[in-house]
């Protein structure tokens, strides 16, 4: 995120065991998260918390709204209050002070319910890893069973921001020197680049997982990513269909959390001028400065557009009246997130064993589902120029041994709804199929959304996914 901030003038609650490399953590859930936690007085705590819980988030990555213990501490008590998680500030140390910080040390803090770690780092380049190691072994040593959390920068970034030759080596020295408890970054795609070379498109978004997806596997860790939710700098607001898109191809490629950027908007009141500076921009100035950058002003930020952001009623009505209200943003996640619940709860004891893309390549030797293609009753194709290649992204899943496989077949088309006749490898039959309930979470028998043509058919609404269960 400091890459935006500054560069740009820039997780029913179910738990799962999870194994972390140093962590010992009995109890995880899949992350919906996001940046930017409320930024209010404590005693608004239980009333935000309450809004953000019911937007089915899952963990408060706090940051901005509580920096010191006693913040922390109220913090903490709202979070189990409401239902949430939390991972919090350290409140103290840094990279390049390692230290675990006053609310790491805090007994009352670490052994709070809620608490299931603490973040320490944003976006560090590659000559910070060392001392990052330092510091997590610090806070290792004084919170055992915490989380430490890294996010790390998105392969769109230059050699010069990652401090390395390329971005998997970037991510290779990170593993292998931080040997991290979780793998992060923010990745934030433009939709309208249509350049597949650049990593600021759709398909570097596709690149960035994979390079996670590959040291995920490799290390044993999970791995999460930050995606876009709001309209600052050169970036438009992603409609409904887009932040699915983010979302669902992020579960595609075996993620077992996303967080929003942002949840509450940045950024405002305007800092300009003489003008009093808001919480967040104060809170900004000290997060700035531990880190060792310069204070900025956040003008990319000062349209709002956040989950929850700043309104009032009137033409330039006055700033002094404004109040942060939910947006239809927030209504987009309140329901995209009932299904990455749903489906990232079945999927959090899943292993992942394949991305296909089918427009690259044949379907794996192991896939039941061959092909999906857009037809009507008399075989009549949808004419091509409609209907571009890179229509689908499969992930397929396996769940332990003797366990059931699922298949989470997704539409990449992010602009219109599809669907699909699915085709099955010969000998295998649709019975052989279940799927998991989007509204209740539960396995029930497939749906085919169209019974008078032969075959399986899904409605897949723009950026969204269905998950299949092989039985």
């Amino acid at each position: 995120m400091l890459l935006h901030l500054v560069f740009h003038l820039v997780f029913h609650l179910v738990f799962h065991p999870l194994r972390f490399s140093t962590a010992s953590i009995t109890e995880h859930q899949f992350v919906i998260s996001a940046w930017v936690d409320p930024v209010v007085h404590p005693s608004e705590f239980d009333e935000r918390y309450r809004e953000y819980r019911h937007a089915n988030f899952t963990v408060l990555l706090g940051n901005f709204g509580a920096t010191t213990p006693d913040a922390v501490l109220l913090q903490l008590q709202a979070c189990e209050q409401n239902g949430l998680k939390a991972i919090v500030s350290t409140c103290g140390g840094t990279s390049t002070t390692p230290t675990p910080g006053a609310c790491v040390t805090n007994t009352t803090i670490s052994s709070s319910p809620a608490l299931i770690g603490y973040q320490m780092k944003d976006e560090p380049d590659a000559s910070e890893f060392p001392k990052l190691k330092s510091w997590s072994t610090e806070v290792s040593e004084s919170a055992p069973n915490a989380l430490r959390f890294i996010n790390l920068l998105p392969n769109y970034a230059d050699e010069q921001q990652l401090n390395a030759t390329s971005y998997d080596d970037y991510v290779r020295q990170f593993v292998n020197t931080v040997e991290p408890d979780v793998l992060c970054m923010d990745h934030y795609p433009y939709f309208f680049n249509e350049d597949p070379t650049s990593n600021t498109s759709t398909e570097g978004y596709h690149r960035n997982m994979q390079v996670l997806r590959k040291y995920s596997l490799l290390k044993g860790i999970p791995f999460w990513n930050f995606f876009n939710a709001i309209p600052f700098n050169t970036h438009l607001a992603p409609n409904k269909g887009q932040l699915a898109w983010q979302a669902f191809t992020s579960l595609s490629y075996g993620a077992k959390g996303v967080l929003y950027f942002t949840y509450w908007s940045p950024g405002f009141p305007p800092s300009n001028g003489n003008a009093p500076k808001s919480r967040f921009h104060r809170s900004m100035d000290v997060f700035l400065k531990r880190a060792g950058k310069t204070t900025v002003q956040f003008g990319d930020f000062d349209k709002g557009g956040g989950l929850v952001s700043p309104m009032t009623f009137g033409i330039d009505g006055p700033l002094s009246a404004f109040n942060y209200a939910p947006t239809l943003q927030y209504q987009y996640a309140k329901e995209i997130n009932t299904l990455l619940l749903n489906f990232g709860t079945y999927l959090l004891d899943c292993n992942s064993t394949g991305v296909w893309r089918p427009h690259l390549g044949a379907a794996p030797a192991s896939s039941p589902i061959v092909g999906l293609n857009e037809t009507n009753s008399a075989g009549s194709t949808t004419p091509s120029k409609f209907m571009p290649s890179g229509n689908y992204l499969i992930g397929f899943f396996e769940r332990g041994a003797g366990g059931k496989n699922a298949i989470l077949i997704m539409n990449q088309r992010h602009d219109i709804d599809l669907w699909p006749t699915i085709t099955l490898r010969s000998g295998f039959v649709g019975k052989m199929l279940q799927e998991v309930d989007e509204v209740s979470g539960r396995v029930r028998p497939v749906r085919d959304d169209s019974p008078g043509i032969p075959g399986l058919q899904m409605v897949l609404p723009a950026g969204h996914a269905r998950l299949l269960v092989v039985v």
